[in-house]
């Protein structure tokens, strides 16, 4: 009668005809070229702390400032220089005035020199006028030695043909710039005169002559625009 091999001789003797493995295991520092050292600064810059190595990907922070050191003597300048955004109150909306053209004493009215919407204006030389009412005239000549200065007023519109600017055109000014809505220069000149004409009032536009002087300035908004990446 031969014997018979139970349930539990089976598994027995199954698992001693299984192959024997090695355990794996993983490097250690040595092996993977990072030895342990005492201080960070001395471990290689190519080593960080993972698992059981050691892979440093960043440079120990003493060895970075080396390295700004380095860049700062050797008068590097960057190539490109990224825009920032201006800040949200750096435009000139909220900003206090100061110096505003407008403001100056002893300023004649333009209303007083205006005679009629056909006729042509030529300021005094040598003075200084305020347009402070809307007026619409033919043309207007503004010679050596004069000025027309703009009010800060809502809706005022000064309305001409042509403009002839030798002395001074003054819509504000660069720390006082005008704030009201809706002023400006309206032309109304046929435009059918040569752009170079020897008679600058036959020309539709805004003309300066050498030493004649035109400054706007508005209110400055921002930001004017978002950084979308």
């Amino acid at each position: 009668m031969r014997g018979q091999m139970g349930p539990a001789a089976v598994i027995v003797a199954a698992l001693l005809l299984l192959p024997i493995q090695a355990a794996e295991r993983s490097p250690t520092a040595s092996e993977a070229g990072c030895p342990q050292a005492d201080a960070e600064a001395d471990r290689p810059a190519s080593c960080e702390a993972r698992g059981s190595s050691l892979i440093q990907l960043k440079p120990a922070l003493s060895k970075l400032a080396v390295m700004d050191d380095d860049i700062d003597s050797s008068g590097y300048e960057p190539v490109a220089v990224q825009k920032r955004m201006p800040a949200a109150g750096s435009g000139t909306s909220g900003a206090t005035a100061t110096g505003c053209p407008h403001m100056r004493s002893g300023l004649g009215s333009f209303s007083a020199l205006v005679s009629g919407s056909d006729a042509d204006v030529t300021l005094p030389s040598g003075s200084a006028y305020l347009f402070d009412t809307s007026a619409t005239v033919k043309g207007l000549t503004i010679p050596q030695g004069a000025e027309l200065i703009f009010a800060d007023k809502k809706d005022l519109v000064l309305t001409a043909a042509a403009v002839h600017v030798q002395g001074k055109l003054l819509l504000g000014a660069e720390a006082c710039p005008l704030k009201s809505a809706g002023i400006g220069i309206t032309l109304t000149g046929v435009g059918d005169k040569a752009a170079r004409s020897s008679n600058p009032l036959h020309t539709k536009g805004v003309t300066v002559s050498p030493g004649g002087v035109l400054e706007m300035f508005g209110t400055r908004y921002a930001p004017t625009w978002t950084r979308l990446a």
